[in-house]
């Protein structure tokens, strides 16, 4: 099996996510941060044809990158990594070591709003938020309009950046830690229910990830 440029590029997006990885039999990975904010999602052009664990993602992914052609062979306890005359056996993790996340499709609450995170404004945001040091990113509603924002939510002297987006009839202010925005640079059809923010790409990439507890909300 050989693993392709595109599932390559998921897993580095993975590995900031969570620096370990469950692959579970099948053509779907997916992984959750360490204290359980956001989870990930994405099917693959290979199937997997049994599960193992990777604990050093990043380790993983730096091997795959001494060959040219790598082809992984799975055993019971390890994958062997090989093209030429080259070959790395890399050994498979404990799953009781690792922070998995839930087989089951995750169940948005009711849809509070919904709209379309285009790449270039999620690069603008970040980047914004780099730039000038803020640690939030805020969907606000008020006066009429929805804006994105990127926040400090404890320091409401410091400087903010703004993304004009659409007309609102509703007031509500929905926190995001920048922390947590670790998505591929892709657009997203984005839905929000209170607490969680589902965001998902055209090719299927999907990402859940909670809002904090300060945010608000009304009808």
């Amino acid at each position: 099996m050989k693993l392709s440029a595109k599932t390559i590029q998921i897993l580095k997006n993975f590995s900031m996510i969570n620096p370990s990885i469950m692959f579970n039999e099948g053509n779907i990975l997916s992984t959750i941060s360490p204290i359980k904010t956001v989870m990930a999602r994405a099917t693959v052009d290979e199937t997997f044809e049994k599960d193992f664990g990777i604990f050093d993602l990043n380790r993983f992914l730096g091997v795959l990158s001494l060959f040219s052609e790598p082809e992984l062979i799975l055993f019971e306890n390890y994958v062997k990594i090989t093209d030429g005359n080259k070959s790395v056996n890399f050994t498979f993790a404990d799953p009781i070591t690792m922070i998995t996340p839930p087989k089951k499709d995750i169940k948005l609450g009711e849809e509070y709003i919904r709209f379309t995170l285009t790449s270039e404004n999620l690069q603008n945001l970040m980047k914004a938020s780099s730039i000038l040091q803020l640690p939030e990113i805020a969907l606000v509603g008020e006066n009429g309009r929805f804006s994105l924002k990127a926040i400090d939510s404890k320091n409401s002297s410091n400087n903010t950046f703004e993304l004009d987006m659409d007309e609102t009839s509703k007031n509500f202010k929905i926190i995001f830690s920048c922390n947590n925005f670790k998505m591929m640079n892709k657009t997203y059809d984005v839905t929000i229910s209170k607490g969680v923010g589902q965001f998902v790409s055209d090719d299927g990439l999907q990402y859940f990830i909670t809002s904090e507890s300060h945010s608000s909300y009304s009808s």
